[in-house]
């Protein structure tokens, strides 16, 4: 967890005190995907343009959310997923971290949703 949260620009006197409290515990609890989550995205953490073809098969409409308060790099990652998915929709959460909060979430999620199996009614980005 600890070589995840430099890689994406955590400070190391951040961590220090990240370590000594109780939110490290609950951080550790969920960080076992982090290796796997690695592998799968390195390929496209380098800065270069997501390649157009890799989801052109991805034909559902695809909701790419990101917050307003999160980094600028993840933002701009989320926007490029979206401009590369033949139906992506990408929305930046005004206020929001990357952290999900259902009650913000899932009232966007949910709209997104019956508007796209909704018939003459795109979904809204």
């Amino acid at each position: 967890m600890k070589l995840f949260l430099r890689a994406v620009g955590v400070p190391s006197f951040v961590l220090a005190i990240m370590r000594l409290l109780p939110v490290w515990r609950k951080l550790g609890s969920v960080a076992h995907p982090l290796p796997y989550a690695g592998q799968l995205v390195k390929e496209h953490q380098r800065g270069r343009p997501l390649p157009r073809d890799r989801w052109a098969d991805v034909t559902v409409p695809a909701l790419v959310l990101d917050g307003g308060k999160s980094p600028v790099w993840m933002r701009n990652a989320m926007a490029s997923l979206a401009s590369v998915l033949p139906n992506g929709c990408h929305r930046t959460l005004a206020g929001q971290t990357h952290m999900i909060k259902a009650a913000v979430h899932a009232p966007v999620i949910s709209d997104f949703v019956l508007r796209s199996l909704t018939p003459l009614v795109s979904p809204a980005c």
